[in-house]
């Protein structure tokens, strides 16, 4: 059998000092995959997928090395510069995690995908390239009306169906997917999925996912990769709750917690952990929490959010749900000052802050802490993990909050606290994510808008980010916005909002 991509023996090590070789990353992988043929990555974040992606597009990130064995993909070796030219854009196309960061924010996705289409086709009638563009938003499940919008006018889970459009568009002869669906609603993503499983040139496909629904529903061959080893095929095994979609039901907790919790708890933060700005009250009364009134949204003249108000109460987990597009995204960037609403009130501890970042004083900015779905672009490539938390702790301890340090806070979210001296390009995308949990929580802020931060995790890896934010709200009062599609982190809220049609129900 003629194979599209073969992988044989390959192991490729990672740096612990300069001109020192680290542990291996990859261990004498062996890959093999058919044109037409669909292959899914399984495994936690941090054991290889990524790598083995990028090592089959020729990408050896900076502190990495080969150390055996070969790579070809349709006869021609990646990791070679001649070969690596020959591949990327025509015959290889690779979706990496994070890939938002791609689109120009003033550019339309459809100027996009025409640019993409004609760069890999080489052709250049507009309504051969307008049929191109079309085809491969079918194949990427994107309504083709989003295609007039401009890069910034897109959410998280539209924009990544866009690159995936725009990869799709050269049908090349190999796919290489790293998390396709994280940013999707459950509905959507299984339409991906399955679109996936039929595309009509019958190229060959490497998907990368923790998704157990996500890789049987693209029908693939699954393999399982731990501590850079790859297994024997597997079927995945039933995650728990859904990680994207649907409406979950919360726990069992009370609607306001602020009410089941110690009259010591919220507020009152031990040894001094008090979040920025969250000085009691004089009277020794718990801190009023987080209040929004009557928020109005308009993106493109359209009702984004069109009259919602909600509270969170200190120590309060508020999960906001909603299909792709439906605004969440906006919402957290109207609370974090990015974004300016046209109408609404915003009240942090009982005091009003205003909605523009570019008007907040320096002790209003650090009350509201945000975590977005694009991790890469969050971390300075150039700072290592400690200097990222330790100058997020050390803006807080101005304020007069009392951080944990680095290495206590990545123990807390499942990290190895040896992460610490490593850059943003040396960690896996969910390694990444977690940093900049950290690094929020770092800041001690007294909202903390967390943006599908769990996406680009594994089951376990989610569980530890979920109680490690539990912990947090219980220890510190800390309010948190919990934008997500996964049933798991949901279950978390004391309370779950469903953002549809500009309404919150």
């Amino acid at each position: 059998m003629i194979h599209a991509i073969d992988v044989r023996g390959l192991t490729i090590h990672g740096t612990s000092a300069p001109g020192t070789a680290g542990p291996p990353l990859l261990r004498a992988i062996d890959l093999r995959v058919a044109p037409g043929e669909v292959v899914g990555l399984s495994g936690p974040s941090g054991s290889g997928k990524s790598t083995i992606l990028h090592a089959l597009v020729g990408h050896v990130s900076p502190g990495m090395r080969v150390a055996a064995g070969t790579v070809r993909v349709h006869g021609a070796d990646p990791l070679a510069p001649a070969g690596r030219r020959l591949l990327r854009g025509r015959v290889v196309g690779h979706l990496p995690q994070d890939p938002a960061s791609a689109l120009d924010p003033a550019r339309t996705a459809m100027h996009h995908l025409r640019s993409r289409a004609r760069r890999s086709t080489g052709r250049s009638g507009r309504a051969e390239l307008d049929r191109l563009v079309l085809a491969a938003a079918h194949d990427a499940h994107l309504d083709p009306a989003l295609l007039r919008r401009r890069g910034c006018e897109l959410s998280g889970g539209q924009a990544q169906r866009v690159i995936l459009a725009a990869l799709l568009v050269g049908r090349p002869a190999v796919v290489l997917l790293d998390e396709p669906t994280s940013d999707l609603d459950a509905e959507t993503a299984d339409l991906v999925a399955r679109r996936l499983a039929d595309l009509p040139w019958l190229p060959a496909v490497v998907l990368a996912s923790h998704a157990p629904d996500v890789l049987a529903r693209s029908r693939a061959r699954i393999l399982t990769l731990r501590d850079g080893v790859l297994g024997e095929p597997a079927v995945p095994a039933d995650a728990g709750p859904a990680r994207a979609g649907g409406r979950a039901t919360p726990r069992s907790r009370a609607t306001e917690p602020a009410a089941r919790l110690p009259p010591d708890a919220p507020g009152h933060a031990p040894d001094g952990a008090t979040p920025a700005g969250g000085a009691a009250p004089a009277g020794g009364a718990a801190p009023a929490g987080v209040d929004v009134v009557d928020l109005r949204i308009r993106l493109g003249g359209a009702a984004v959010v069109d009259g919602g108000s909600f509270r969170i109460p200190p120590g309060g987990i508020l999960a906001l749900r909603g299909r792709s597009g439906s605004g969440k995204t906006s919402v957290g960037r109207a609370l974090a000052g990015l974004l300016a609403p046209e109408a609404g009130e915003l009240r942090v501890d009982g005091r009003r802050v205003p909605w523009s970042g570019d008007d907040r004083r320096r002790a209003e900015r650090m009350l509201v802490g945000l975590v977005l779905q694009d991790s890469r672009t969050a971390l300075h490539p150039e700072e290592t993990v400690r200097t990222a938390i330790a100058r997020a702790g050390r803006a807080a301890v101005r304020q007069g909050a009392v951080p944990a340090a680095p290495a206590e806070l990545l123990e807390r979210l499942g990290l190895d606290p040896r992460l610490l001296d490593r850059r943003p390009h040396e960690l896996s995308g969910g390694q990444r994510q977690r940093v900049a949990i950290a690094r929020a929580m770092a800041a001690a802020p007294t909202l903390l808008v967390c943006d599908e931060v769990t996406a680009s995790l594994d089951p376990p890896a989610e569980r530890q980010v979920l109680d490690a934010l539990d912990d947090a709200c219980t220890r510190t009062g800390l309010a948190v916005l919990l934008i997500t599609h996964s049933d798991a982190a949901a279950l978390r809220a004391h309370r779950v909002l469903t953002l549809d049609a500009g309404r919150l129900v």
